[in-house]
């Protein structure tokens, strides 16, 4: 599904700001994944070098993240080529 989502809200976050403690665990979680897939030899991470800043959407009742690719390479190079290669989403819903 590309459909676009309704996003209620996002936001660009400093996961080092103390309003943001728990986003902080989660990218730390991702980080330390990154950094055991490096040491297991996997060849896709050893070009991560940096990450982006963490992104939070909330989204509307009935709405959803869509399904998309972040990334057009073609054995990583093009010109919808970005470099990126690891994306992690984290959902918080509502019990």
């Amino acid at each position: 599904n590309t459909e676009p989502s309704d996003v209620d809200k996002k936001v660009v976050a400093a996961s080092n700001d103390a309003e943001w403690t728990s986003l902080r665990q989660v990218v730390d979680l991702v980080d330390r994944l990154v950094r055991q897939l490096r040491a297991a030899g996997t060849d896709a991470v050893d070009s991560i070098t940096s990450r982006m800043r963490p992104m939070v959407s909330r989204y509307g009742e009935g709405s959803a993240f869509a399904r998309h690719c972040d990334n057009h390479c073609d054995a990583g190079s093009g010109p919808l080529c970005n470099g990126r290669v690891l994306t992690a989403v984290y959902y918080c819903n509502n019990a």
